[in-house]
């Protein structure tokens, strides 16, 4: 704007001549700043497009890795449903020959013990009952032995 309104005025006061010759001198230096500005404009372009092809390598590069990523995925699901599937085959084989096993072996034991286990539910039933019985009359024998104080005991209740 300051250059604008000095050579406006320099327009108004100054002759013809005077005009050429400030233009003159005044060309070198815009042809010299425009080879700058161009300069550098090639310059910025240049680094620009090298990033560019910087950021293209490395979205080939990402791409390439998330297709092989994938792959690796689907090879790793594939493989461990086989091993999942395999694992599952043999498990049930063993449950089924432990199974068959163990049952023909605890079916031998409750027919050869069954007569014993009877005996000792029967023990422990009686057992029971004795302790039951026992607490009974520990607590009735209490109430005889101490007849006199639980007699005075329940007429101070009453009254």
């Amino acid at each position: 704007m300051i250059h604008a309104t000095a050579v406006l005025s320099f327009k108004l006061f100054a002759d013809k001549n005077h005009v050429e010759e400030y233009a003159a001198s005044e060309a070198p230096m815009a042809t010299r700043i425009e080879s700058i500005l161009a300069s550098q404009c090639a310059e910025d372009r240049k680094e620009i497009d090298d990033l560019d092809k910087k950021i293209e390598k490395i979205h080939a590069g990402h791409k390439e890795m998330l297709a092989q990523w994938h792959d690796f995925k689907l090879e790793n699901v594939k493989e461990n449903e086989k091993r999942y599937h395999d694992f599952k085959l043999e498990n049930e084989k063993r449950w089924q020959e432990f199974l068959s096993r163990d049952a023909q072996k605890y079916a031998e034991f409750l027919t050869a013990h069954r007569t014993e286990w009877r005996e000792l539910t029967l023990a422990w039933g009686v057992l029971r009952a004795l302790a039951a019985l026992s607490l009974l009359f520990g607590g009735l024998t209490t109430i005889i032995v101490n007849w006199d104080k639980v007699t005075k005991s329940l007429n101070e209740l009453t009254q």
